[in-house]
């Protein structure tokens, strides 16, 4: 509670319940949650280094083996930011001295130049504004 008088009364919104409609979305994303995943997002957070958090991840780990049909011990979940995973994946896909074209429009596509560079890869950035969408006739120029 603030230790002072607040100015501003909070507006309207905030003191009524959140009203989303329900609606089918068919497009590339964002895409609608199974009940599993909606159940899932009102629990409460654990942290990445709890014990339950552990078992949540063996669990993943066990539905990527069944995805990618693997019984490999080396199959990997990791609990990590969106950089995380875009270095993890890189990491998997690129070598030194493989050519990368990263269309560069943004922060995102400037981490995986510098990660691609860190590789030893012959990164091809094409660097545009960000939010720029590039055109198939862009890609295949380079």
């Amino acid at each position: 509670m603030a230790s002072y008088q607040l100015l501003v009364a909070p507006p309207e919104a905030l003191l009524k319940p959140l009203s989303v409609p329900n609606r089918l979305l068919l497009g590339p994303g964002p895409s609608n949650l199974t009940p599993r995943v909606l159940a899932a997002s009102g629990l409460q957070i654990i942290g990445h280094m709890h014990k339950e958090m552990f078992q949540v991840m063996d669990e993943i780990k066990q539905g990527i083996q069944y995805v990618f049909q693997t019984k490999n011990p080396l199959t990997l979940a990791i609990s990590g930011s969106g950089h995380c995973a875009l270095e993890a994946a890189l990491i998997n896909l690129l070598e030194p001295g493989d050519s990368f074209l990263v269309g560069a429009n943004g922060i995102w596509g400037q981490r995986a130049v510098d990660i691609g560079e860190r590789i030893g890869a012959h990164v091809h950035p094409m660097i545009k504004d960000p939010g720029y969408h590039y055109t198939l006739q862009e890609v295949e120029e380079v």
